[in-house]
């Protein structure tokens, strides 16, 4: 059984990612590219970040 403090990181990560993702922080690049799974390409709001 998972420890609950790390499945709570891991909820809490992905709420932070789906949120980068949806305000157009980053995009998989495999949505962009076809290419590899977990590799992530800045947008236009992650650049200006950058």
């Amino acid at each position: 059984m998972a420890d609950p403090k790390q499945q709570d990181t891991a909820s809490t990560l992905k709420d932070i990612i789906s949120h980068a993702k949806e305000y157009g922080f980053v995009f998989p690049s495999s949505e962009i590219y076809d290419g590899l799974q977990a590799v992530y390409d800045y947008g236009q709001n992650g650049v200006e970040l950058k």
